[in-house]
């Protein structure tokens, strides 16, 4: 099967935004989870100040340990993404200037993808898996690259073989 794909803007960035999302949306649950903990442990450990014990500083310390932990992460993520964004942005300008189409080759031996920057030729093997997440398929490879596709790209019936 080969797929002749034209860039769209809108699909690009559509791409990028959920992919980008799917991985860090564990992460940042797992935080959020921690924050909520650590919020829990100050509630408490203020109840047991309140109460004239100190065990309730080590408490404190704690959930305030689990809250810092959490502004990090989550500062780290806001960085993250605003770096993120600007290299779709530059991309999609280098995208529009290049005007050529990507090529998607899929034969029984090897993935074959190619487009104006990139030239890709990998035997089934080295493709670890695939992730559908709405409209789009993410393919993953052991070399660190992964692939998407949507729907509205290659259209429902290519979609569903792929």
């Amino acid at each position: 099967m080969i797929l002749e794909i034209a860039f769209n803007e809108i699909n690009y960035r559509e791409h990028n935004t959920i992919y980008f999302a799917s991985i860090w949306k564990k992460v940042l649950k797992k935080q959020k989870q921690n924050m909520y903990y650590g919020l829990v442990l100050i509630i408490f450990g203020i109840s047991i100040i309140c109460g004239k014990n100190n065990i309730g500083f080590v408490l404190v310390f704690l959930g305030a340990n689990g809250i810092m932990f959490w502004f990090r992460i989550y500062s780290h993520y806001q960085v993250a993404k605003r770096i993120y964004l600007k290299l779709i942005d530059k991309n999609v300008k280098e995208y529009l200037a290049h005007d050529q189409v990507s090529v998607w080759n899929l034969t029984d031996d090897y993935f074959h993808y190619y487009d104006y920057k990139l030239d890709v030729k990998m035997k089934w093997i080295a493709l670890t898996g695939y992730r559908v997440i709405g409209n789009i398929i993410i393919v993953d490879s052991n070399v660190g690259i992964c692939f998407i596709l949507s729907r509205g790209e290659i259209g429902t019936q290519n979609f569903n073989e792929f």
